[in-house]
């Protein structure tokens, strides 16, 4: 059953947006020091078979 007052429907949906993006947040900082771990691995590998 969804709650039929307005301002209990926007303190969930605030809720919801607020995780999600701490969620985003997250997992796009994961993937940018992924990508930078992997672009340094990468450039150690290269610098060991020259």
């Amino acid at each position: 059953m969804k709650p039929i007052d307005k301002k209990g429907r926007r303190i969930m949906s605030c809720k919801k947006r607020s995780t999600l993006r701490k969620i985003h947040l997250g997992l796009s900082i994961f993937a940018s020091a992924a990508t930078l771990a992997g672009i340094a691995y990468l450039i150690r590998e290269s610098n060991k078979t020259e």
